[in-house]
């Protein structure tokens, strides 16, 4: 474990129990919970689900709670709430994201970073706010760090004047913004394994899909440095969900980057809805001022391929978790 500059106790532990919020799956909280910590999630309490953030720190504060979260800037800014009001919450427990894609898999590291920070050392985290900014501690696993802290102040973002994903219309799409109810729905749309040949992974189940999405609508990284945008594609006027398509905006050697992503669900594909889909919002994005799009595609998916270039895209010699880089 970690300890930054001007701490001179023991490594922390919260010591009383913990809520996780949406953007984690119960099986975090399953897991932690074999392990013997009293652990909860959101996901898991339909009393919970979608409520607001403020409601969400004010539940896990009445059951004498810590919350857990990835969306520092959010839960910064209620803490500073609390303090300004004199008012006292059951801690707040942050996950910074140094790198951070939006499908990257980080269960395991967010177990075994929380599995520690509750094991070891003595630290109750309702007193952590006797803890400078210079005194805050953190356990760095893999590329997260789990940092328990008040007074951190949160990066200015740098893209905050980018606008959330709109509804678009194209020939026979709509592609409306994602919402982490959608979850059920492409639970079973995309419960095909041959849909991962090429993306990876495995089938999600629908707690997994609500855990994934909640940590995307926020529309942010926890440093502000990205801006994620959404969509779920809708046949129209059937309305059946077809697939989705993400976009990460970053700001990229003095200008600004879209990485796409799209995924169409087995029934659907070479119908060219990916293709109708992807261009109409790479169309909105350099509308919006982005000079460059980016997309990661297996060399032998041949269909993503015939997208990236019907998008100007080409091919570059990078290659990134076995994925080529191309770029336009």
């Amino acid at each position: 474990m970690a300890k930054r500059a001007g701490f001179t106790g023991s490594p922390p532990r919260v010591s009383h129990p913990l809520l996780l919020d949406e953007m984690f799956s119960a099986a975090i909280a399953e897991q932690l919970r074999a392990r013997g910590h009293d652990v909860l999630a959101v996901v898991a309490d339909r009393d919970l689900i979608g409520l607001p953030d403020e409601y969400i720190l004010a539940a896990a504060a009445a059951s004498g709670r810590a919350v857990v979260t990835a969306n520092i800037k959010d839960f910064v800014a209620l803490d500073h709430q609390y303090q300004a009001a004199s008012r006292t919450h059951g801690g707040i427990v942050l996950v910074s994201v140094k790198t951070f894609r939006q499908d990257r898999p980080f269960v395991g590291a967010v177990i075994a970073a929380l599995d520690r920070l509750l094991t070891e050392g003595d630290f109750d985290l309702t007193s952590c706010s006797s803890f400078s900014a210079d005194e805050r501690l953190s356990v760095d696993v893999d590329f997260y760090a789990v940092a328990a802290l008040t007074d951190y102040v949160a990066a200015v973002p740098a893209l905050d004047g980018w606008p959330a994903a709109p509804v678009l219309a194209t020939g026979r799409l709509r592609l409306e913004p994602l919402r982490v109810e959608h979850a059920e729905q492409l639970a079973s749309l995309f419960d095909d394994q041959g849909l991962h040949t090429f993306i990876g992974g495995h089938p999600a189940t629908v707690d997994e899909l609500r855990a994934t999405y909640a940590r995307q609508v926020v529309g942010h990284s926890p440093d502000g440095g990205e801006r994620w945008l959404n969509w779920i594609m809708r046949h129209h006027p059937s309305g059946a969900a077809v697939g989705t398509v993400q976009a990460t905006v970053r700001t990229q050697d003095g200008g600004t980057a879209a990485e796409l992503a799209w995924v169409v669900a087995p029934a659907y594909q070479r119908l060219g809805y990916g293709r109708e889909a992807a261009t109409a919002i790479a169309e909105w994005l350099r509308q919006h001022g982005v000079q460059q799009i980016i997309a990661h595609i297996h060399p032998e998916h041949d269909a993503s391929m015939a997208i990236a270039r019907a998008l100007g895209l080409a091919p570059t010699s990078v290659r990134v978790d076995g994925e080529v880089r191309w770029v336009g």
